[in-house]
């Protein structure tokens, strides 16, 4: 799909298809993401808004059809309840080439998607620090109001925000060759089992597992926050 053509709160879109019935790893990315599962049958249709996950887990999926995915950017409020409506009007009668799905859901994601400058602004500080404090004085305003922008519009606060981009940024460095003790370091854990206690709780195995599972870490290292 074109990246050019997706509305400004679209971060990536993606497709997938059915090869059997299958359990995915879902992973957290600090992104909510429109789905629609194409199937079989009188409710080929299926829409939803994914949450945002804390923790891995992992998603039964039917054998037969195709995905559409749009990852939607860190921070973005959307107004769950009226977009599901009104994709759901789009009816079963769906395009399955991805560029003119694309054409039918962009102005529905620019009608019930909003984000906010501000909260883009201190999310950004926030993956940036060291630490919430740091974001905070980066942006000239104290923690507290840190935490009153950002808690209210995503729904997590500024510590949650600041982990997952910790761990995501250490999970990354995981593709290279540096050993675990120099990525904890790098990545302002306390020390190597720190990361991998962290690692665990975030991506549900830990960092020297998650290394040699290849499919995992891409998942784990897809677009998102961070």
């Amino acid at each position: 799909m074109n990246q050019a053509t997706h509305p400004d709160v679209v971060l990536e879109a993606w497709t997938a298809a059915a090869a059997g019935p299958r359990r995915f790893l879902v992973l957290p990315d600090g992104c909510h993401d429109l789905i629609l599962h194409l199937g079989d049958g009188p409710d080929a249709a299926s829409w939803q808004v994914s949450p945002l996950d804390d923790a891995a887990r992992r998603v039964d999926s039917p054998g037969t059809g195709r995905w559409f995915g749009w990852r939607l950017r860190p921070g973005t409020r959307v107004m769950q309840p009226l977009l599901l409506q009104s994709v759901a009007q789009l009816g079963r009668d769906l395009p399955i080439d991805a560029n003119a799905l694309q054409g039918q859901v962009a102005s529905r994601l620019a009608d019930f998607c909003r984000t906010d400058p501000r909260v883009d602004e201190a999310l950004a500080a926030v993956a940036g620090a060291t630490h919430v404090a740091a974001a905070g004085r980066a942006l000239g305003v104290s923690e507290r109001s840190l935490q009153r922008l950002i808690t209210p519009a995503t729904g997590h606060p500024p510590a949650f925000w600041r982990s997952l981009a910790r761990i995501r940024g250490a999970v990354r460095a995981l593709a290279g060759p540096a050993p675990l003790s120099a990525i904890a370091a790098d990545h302002g854990f306390a020390d190597q089992a720190h990361f991998s206690r962290e690692c665990r709780r975030w991506m549900g195995q830990p960092p020297a597992r998650l290394r040699r599972d290849v499919q995992a870490l891409r998942t784990a290292t897809a677009s998102g926050y961070g």
